[in-house]
């Protein structure tokens, strides 16, 4: 495979590998799911999602909360509208669960699986950014005890299908407590990625980065009990201590693995840069070899430039070697041109004749020596002979041969191929062992085109992945230590290409011959 068509296609193959790697993993993301929370006195919670989505190809929406009498009794107050723009739009109830929904319609209740689900039907075709309002209230989300009141909510669950950029929520008391110090508030997540904090006498916020789907997001508070008025039952006992320990077990555990994973992150990230930076060093002692291979093999040039060459400067060439020399080595699609010139070529040196009618061009074939024949114009001879009936042979004749003996031409083709190189090589134009010494550097090539394109993927990925836990100092090692390896994998790669051409495999000679060839 020649140079150009094996760079063309390892280029493309490498550009589809970092967009599949920066493609978004589905066909929803969100940009934010927000939340606002209002506890009420009487323990039920009004709950409004604020989702900013990207949707591609898709026909509904949904999410699904899992029954469970210790944490709630039900879902009432459902509702959905579209905000996007500024533009409120009200969704339209529908009773009865479908997988598909339809446009603008939704669903609020149980679905197939015994499950609480809201779906809403978008029926979207191509890439759009849209936003929702999702509304419900959530009965006997708070528990109350003795010594305490507990909201203790998923939020968002393991089995929500779309990972978000951020996720943030507002949780309103029902009342203002005495003290912040009262409000005791905890967050759970799978991946440590998130914080909650109480704000204020009566508010709760939590926030998470790089959410990723199959993922859940809880929170649990505990607040007095006076700000519970309304509850009629309380649990007759003290939970707060019991509340208080498992967090505490939970929070250690949790701080425990967080440090592990920053110090794995850590050690990942530093391994990256030690390695990119050896192997940026090795490559940098490499652009001075390969300046000094271009100092020992400096260009052949002409030894005469010519703006105009009167004389054929080589009668015994045929148009096969002409085109080699010219194209700078024989290639597939030079076949019809080479085969028509050849035609024309044993015209002129007797072997044919050509007749010119309206309809047709005829070719009859003279019998006589081949002595003067290269193996090229022989085998185009031979073609012929086998096309033709009685040494006769019409232009659509031949065409029609041609298609129904493909394997005709494409030996003729193959043997192009060698001959050329054989024919100018014997004439001293063309040195197979110059252009051999080409291979080491198309190698080195695709190493370095490999290099660069796994650079790249390496620093995207490790300042997504660790670049938030391993801190700034660290992320700019490594983009620094990625800097500077694509640099002088870039320096090394344009070397070798200029090094590729100094190895076209032409002698003086025939660096000679080409100019003349060019300047007729």
């Amino acid at each position: 495979m020649k140079l150009k068509k094996f760079l063309a296609i390892f280029i493309i193959t490498i550009v589809l590998i970092l967009l599949s790697a920066t493609k978004s993993e589905a066909s929803l993301y969100l940009e934010n799911l927000d939340f606002t929370a209002q506890i009420n006195e009487d323990g039920s919670m009004d709950v409004v999602e604020t989702w900013n989505i990207s949707v591609s190809e898709t026909n509904t929406l949904y999410k699904t909360f899992n029954k469970d009498k210790t944490k709630y009794s039900e879902l009432t107050n459902i509702s959905v509208e579209e905000i996007t723009n500024g533009i409120n739009k009200e969704f339209l109830q529908s009773n009865e669960w479908k997988y598909h929904l339809d446009k603008d319609s939704y669903f609020g209740g149980t679905n197939n699986d015994n499950q609480y689900e809201i779906a809403w039907g978008v029926s979207i075709d191509s890439t759009s950014r849209r936003q929702y309002l999702i509304k419900y209230t959530v009965k006997d989300a708070i528990k109350k005890y003795e010594d305490c009141a507990e909201l203790y909510w998923q939020f968002v669950g393991s089995d929500f299908e779309i990972s978000a950029n951020n996720i943030t929520g507002i949780i309103k008391l029902p009342g203002n407590a005495t003290s912040k110090d009262d409000i005791k508030v905890w967050g759970h997540t799978k991946y440590l990625n998130g914080e909650v904090y109480v704000t204020s006498l009566d508010t709760v916020e939590f926030k998470v980065n790089k959410y990723k789907s199959g993922n859940y997001v809880e929170i649990r508070i505990a607040m007095p009990t006076y700000l519970m008025s309304r509850i009629k039952k309380t649990i007759n006992t003290n939970k707060l201590n019991t509340i208080i320990e498992e967090e505490t077990t939970w929070a250690n555990e949790a701080n425990s693995k967080r440090e592990n994973r920053d110090r794995k992150m850590k050690m990942i990230a530093i391994s990256i840069i030690i390695a990119t930076g050896l192997t940026g060093i090795f490559l940098l002692k490499r652009i001075s070899e390969n300046n000094q291979v271009l100092k020992d093999n400096p260009k052949i040039m002409p030894e005469k430039e010519l703006e105009y060459f009167r004389e054929l400067p080589d009668e015994t060439a045929t148009p096969l070697e002409a085109v080699f020399m010219l194209k700078k080595g024989y290639n597939q699609g030079y076949l019809p041109d080479v085969f028509a010139a050849t035609i024309l070529n044993l015209t002129l040196k007797g072997h044919l004749k050509l007749e010119q009618d309206e309809k047709d061009v005829k070719m009859q074939i003279i019998e006589k020596p081949l002595n003067n024949l290269k193996e090229d114009e022989k085998n185009v001879l031979k073609l012929l002979n086998s096309a033709s009936k009685d040494k006769q042979l019409t232009m659509k004749e031949l065409e029609k041969y041609i298609k129904h003996h493909s394997t005709a031409l494409t030996n003729l083709e193959s043997s192009f191929e060698s001959i050329s190189k054989l024919e100018v090589e014997a004439k001293g134009k063309f040195s197979d062992e110059i252009a051999n010494k080409a291979n080491k550097y198309i190698a080195k090539v695709v190493g370095y085109i490999l290099i660069i394109a796994l650079s790249i993927v390496a620093t995207i990925s490790s300042l997504v992945v660790a670049g938030e836990f391993v801190g700034k100092t660290i992320n700019i090692c490594i983009a620094v230590a990625e800097i500077f390896l694509i640099t002088v994998t870039n320096i090394n790669l344009a070397l070798a290409i200029k090094i590729i051409g100094r190895f076209d495999g032409f002698t003086r000679k025939g660096c000679n011959r080409k100019r003349k060839v060019e300047s007729i």
